[in-house]
């Protein structure tokens, strides 16, 4: 239970990761992208 909690908690981190890389490198796209959500 928490090796597969810690293990999800690291996924979020890499996405949280991911998605600050693409807002700094493509701040329009994701802002158009925010707006459609």
């Amino acid at each position: 239970m928490y090796s597969s909690y810690s293990g999800l908690n690291q996924l979020n981190d890499d996405v949280l990761i991911c998605l600050n890389i693409i807002l700094i490198s493509h701040p329009i796209s994701a802002i158009k992208y925010l707006t459609i959500l």
